[in-house]
């Protein structure tokens, strides 16, 4: 019987355009629709402007353009640069059961090396669907244990696997070069959640970096550098390395019948997504209660494991403090929203949010645990606002809004796509964007979608 790397290696390898179901690759556009957005609008970030410096000082063939700076790289280094870039906003697509980010890791990966090779617009969304395949697959095989159990930042682990297999399928790998790329994603580091819960600058990189690896990886392929062909199931291998509780049959099941790319979810706050079904639970009672924060005693969150981790109360960067809980919470309250500006360095400092995050509690409650963990696909969090008289607001919520299963509509997708790239682009532009990957499949060459990204 053929290994679990072996058989998503053939898979990948073989999947042509003509086999994609419709609403596949409509699922495909919405997400690079979703990273277009999520990526202009990163790149206006402090953070983001000091990783295009630093890069920008190692210099890279002319290959691949970075967002924003008009500046042509490496195919790896751009891969980083935007993958990094689009990570840092806390807006980029994600799937529950992985515990990933598949977006951010594929899609950097395959644009830089479509600009390279001039690929087709059906070219481009054979591959990214390609990338999401391993990245959601394996990340459902090791999780919760990885996250839960190891402490590993998911996306940044299995990220590299997507960006991988999406370039080489730009590159036309076959069966045995595929496997080989896949192989050589055994370069992909450990990356500790530490960094992300701290807000550390260099978490920004667990976007691009994995987009990095796997562009090199499939690179190499390219060339005849041979990987690990047992890289996911081997006795010392990468599930037993990251894993204590690992199901190798989820890499492989239902290929080609049940679409990965189709369980994604797309952010509607700009918040880590654990905070979610808590966002939408404060934001929900702050819509039918109209009361200000001077009315609150307390607020009692009551969720699951890690959410309950999520605990920081005085965050000291907008990194971190997508990454609290009680500080998105406050900033729910105060400001009836979670957006990417109510992460600025002014309410950071804002003694309101900072005072009322204090007053909330953060709470492991064991029946809720028992059902995220019976349930995966599900978050159950209760927000419990006490108010000084002594009336007390409840709000139950177990899934999010953009989730699969509560999705955006396509209207709300292209509200959000235009209220983040017109942060720095002219609504014109916007529209450009917009008409040019709605239509992608239509692309001969997808130059054109390309250089309304490079400069601005």
């Amino acid at each position: 019987m053929e290994g679990s790397t072996k058989r998503l290696a053939k898979f990948l390898s073989e999947l042509k355009y003509e086999q994609l179901p419709r609403p596949v690759i409509e699922q495909a556009k919405k997400c690079v629709l979703d990273f277009a957005g999520v990526a202009i609008a990163g790149a206006r970030e402090e953070g983001s402007k000091k990783i295009f410096q630093f890069f920008k000082g190692l210099g890279g063939f002319k290959e691949a353009s970075v967002i924003k700076y008009g500046r042509k790289t490496s195919c790896p280094l751009a891969a980083l640069i935007n993958g990094s870039m689009a990570h840092g906003l806390e807006l980029d697509d994600g799937h529950i059961l992985a515990h990933a980010h598949p977006g951010v890791t594929t899609i950097p990966a395959a644009l830089a090396v479509a600009e390279k090779i001039h690929s087709t617009g059906k070219d481009l969304l054979t591959a990214i669907v390609v990338g999401y395949e391993p990245v959601i697959r394996i990340g459902d095989a090791i999780t919760p244990s990885a996250i839960y159990g190891r402490g590993i930042h998911t996306p940044a682990l299995v990220g590299s696997f997507g960006a991988a297999s999406a370039v080489g399928k730009l590159f036309h790998l076959n069966e045995t070069e595929m496997l080989h790329a896949l192989g050589n994603c055994c370069l992909t580091p450990v990356a500790p959640f530490q960094t992300f819960k701290e807000g550390a600058m260099i978490k920004d990189l667990y976007g691009g970096w994995p987009a990095f690896v796997g562009t090199i990886a499939a690179s190499m392929a390219k060339e005849g550098f041979t990987g690990p062909v047992k890289v996911l199931e081997g006795a010392m291998g990468f599930c037993k390395n990251v894993s204590d509780d690992y199901d190798l049959a989820k890499i492989t099941k239902n290929l080609g019948e049940e679409w990965m790319i189709m369980g994604i979810y797309f952010k509607k706050h700009a918040s880590c997504s654990l905070s979610h079904t808590t966002m939408d639970a404060t934001l929900a009672l702050m819509e039918s209660n109209p009361i200000t924060p001077d009315e609150i005693e307390k607020v009692v969150v009551k969720t699951h494991r890690f959410a309950s981790d999520l605990n920081e109360k005085s965050p000291k960067t907008s990194s971190a403090a997508k990454s609290s809980i009680p500080f998105c919470v406050s900033l729910a309250i105060d400001k009836k929203g979670v957006s990417l500006d109510g992460f600025s360095e002014e309410n950071l400092k804002d003694e309101k949010i900072l005072t009322l995050a204090q007053k909330v509690d953060l709470q492991l409650d064991p029946e809720l645990d028992k059902i995220h963990l019976a349930h995966e696909d599900l978050r159950p969090s209760v927000v419990e606002i006490y108010l000084w008289g002594g009336k007390v607001l409840t709000e139950r919520r177990e899934v999010a809004k953009g989730w699969a299963v509560n999705p955006m509509t396509d209207k709300e997708l292209e509200e959000k796509f235009r209220g983040l790239a017109e942060t720095s682009l002219s609504k014109k532009r916007a529209t450009r964007i917009f008409e040019l990957i709605n239509g992608i499949e239509d692309l001969p060459d997808i130059m054109p979608l390309v250089k309304e990204f490079s400069k601005f």
